[in-house]
């Protein structure tokens, strides 16, 4: 969300403010598919004629932003992988494309996109990546069994918009190849990072010094938490503004967690 308004901490009670570090530490209202603990069954897999592409099929119960995909690596899974955001209506070009660097030997990968990408409530969407040595991980049968639901997200169930996961292969990385195969409702394990829209603006939940604090170090660190996440791109010494008790602005340096 962006910050369209300027903030103005005052701190109050002190004689002298020769400079100040703030912070601020919001928490990302991001979801995902899957917990960071689950796992495939089945970590080494290759498809042996090349290339290949795997996905899934997933729909959000409210508009939101996809931002980034991910996927469940083994240690042999080598290669290059890039991720793709598919519209079912369309299955030429992906709505987003992103690379994978500075991958992990194992476990679950992320990268985003370089801008959000929205997406419809109620809307069939397709996560893929695709594997140049044609390496994946899965879980036999598992969209057999039903969807899988987390806050907003939803994987669907094998037969609930066609068939579910997706795969092709062999698969080419330009153009992307959209994944149609199907093998018994397989887990393939990609996920995407999703960010529901809000229209309700960020409010300070608490700051520190308190207002109206005695005896602080001139020299400590003030920090305001948020609501929420705000666009780390709107925060800076243009929006955010350290003033005293008289409302002179003080030098500060500005940074965001």
């Amino acid at each position: 969300m962006t910050c369209g308004f300027r903030c103005s901490i005052i701190r109050k009670q002190l004689l002298v403010v020769l400079l100040a570090l703030i912070t601020f530490s919001c928490s990302f209202a991001q979801n995902t598919i899957f917990q960071p603990t689950d796992i495939p069954s089945s970590l080494n897999q290759n498809d042996l004629l090349g290339a290949s592409e795997q996905g899934v099929k997933f729909r959000t119960t409210v508009n939101g932003s996809i931002t980034g995909i991910r996927y469940y690596k083994s240690a042999t899974n080598t290669g290059t992988h890039i991720g793709h955001l598919w519209a079912t209506t369309n299955t030429t070009t992906p709505l987003a494309t992103v690379t994978f660097t500075g991958e992990s030997d194992s476990g679950w990968q992320q990268m985003l996109f370089s801008s959000p990408i929205g997406v419809i409530a109620g809307t069939t969407y397709i996560a893929s990546y695709f594997s140049s040595l044609g390496n994946y991980s899965e879980t036999p049968n598992f969209f057999i069994a039903g969807a899988v639901v987390n806050g907003p997200l939803r994987a669907l169930a094998n037969g609930e918009d066609g068939p579910n996961a997706v795969f092709k292969t062999p698969a080419t990385s330009s153009p992307a190849t959209y994944p149609t195969s199907t093998y018994f409702g397989d887990n393939y394990w990609v996920d995407v990072v999703f960010v529901p829209f809000d229209v309700a603006p960020p409010i300070i939940s608490s700051v520190s010094p308190v207002n109206g604090a005695l005896n602080v170090n001139t020299n400590s660190a003030i920090t305001a938490v948020f609501s929420e996440a705000l666009d780390a791109t709107t925060v800076n010494s243009s929006t955010f503004e350290l003033r005293n008790a008289s409302n002179t602005l003080i030098p500060a340096v500005i940074t965001y967690n």
